[in-house]
């Protein structure tokens, strides 16, 4: 792609070259407090993501009410960013495929929060896929952008307070099998 095709894009869908097109968070952040907080991390994930569309667009969308109501709401994200890098021409990916896994691994997750805990771990990948590629458009749309690296405070009591938990259930785990 060239340099002035990648211009237009960015002209067309953000403001300024500072500003990432989807939420950008490091892989090992994201992946580090998806599992501590059992998934949990995900609503604001998707609620960060639908307010960039939000704003981008300039549309009356509610992300707060995508983000809660993420499993109506993941597919046309998903479209979205299929979009975008087939229009930087980073290539295509199973949307599909990672939906469904997604929403699966979800939905057993919840049926049994306490004995299906690993569910969530596995629904995680599709995530991780989705970033990985949303951190590459990001890079190539808006360089300048903050790749959110970092632990903030909060992250880091989410860690310290979701591995507790996760420690504990896992331990819970161990104990009832033996039994």
């Amino acid at each position: 792609m060239s340099p002035n095709e990648v211009a237009s894009i960015a002209n067309t869908e953000i403001l300024e070259p500072s500003i990432p097109l989807f939420f950008p968070v490091s892989l090992r952040k994201l992946l580090v407090l998806l599992i501590c907080t059992l998934g949990g991390y995900s609503i604001y994930w998707f609620y960060k993501n639908w307010q960039l569309v939000k704003s981008r667009e300039h549309s009356s969308i509610s992300p707060k009410d995508r983000a809660v109501f993420w499993f109506i709401f993941y597919y046309p994200l998903f479209c979205r960013l299929k979009k975008s890098a087939a229009e930087i021409g980073i290539g295509t990916f199973p949307a599909g495929t990672l939906i469904v896994c997604f929403i699966i691994t979800s939905w057993l997750s919840q049926s049994d929060p306490f004995g299906c805990w690993w569910f969530t771990i596995l629904g995680i990948f599709s995530l991780l896929i989705f970033q990985h590629i949303a951190n590459r458009i990001n890079a190539v749309i808006a360089p300048n952008h903050d790749r959110n690296t970092q632990f903030t405070f909060w992250n880091i009591v989410a860690v310290v307070l979701g591995g507790g938990l996760l420690a504990l259930l896992t331990v819970s785990e161990f104990q009832m099998l033996n039994h």
